[in-house]
């Protein structure tokens, strides 16, 4: 868990290559990027919302995700538990799959939705 977070943390403290990719030169434009847009044509800088709000979005489906997590899987794990092992084994079968099946789901939702890629596209 440690290396891809600190690999994440690394190439975004770097330059950002012209056709994707990086430079092994620190910048910080990255992180300047959060508050600031840069304009294309003239090279402008405006103040902008929008990385902001989707941070903020992403730190509180996460919070709401831990919080849930917390709620949900002591009481999960305990029940799986106390069951005997033949059960034990078929419940943890059982919640992987809900689980795939759970993120599939969603992912399709994401993809198939009116303002997806897929309906854009079409």
């Amino acid at each position: 868990m440690v290396l891809p977070i600190g690999l994440t943390t690394l190439y975004s403290a770097l330059t950002p290559a012209q056709y994707g990719g990086v430079i092994l030169k620190p910048s910080a434009e990255t992180y300047f990027l959060l508050l600031l847009e840069r304009n294309v044509f003239d090279q402008t800088l405006t103040f902008s919302t929008d990385y902001r709000q989707i941070l903020g979005r992403s730190v509180l489906q996460a919070g709401i995700a831990a919080i849930l997590c917390l709620i949900i899987g002591p009481p999960t794990a305990w029940f799986i538990a106390t069951r005997p092992a033949q059960q034990k084994s078929l419940s943890l079968v059982t919640v992987t799959y809900w689980v795939s099946l759970l993120v599939r789901t969603f992912a399709l939702l994401l993809i198939l939705r009116d303002e997806g890629p897929i309906n854009d596209a079409l």
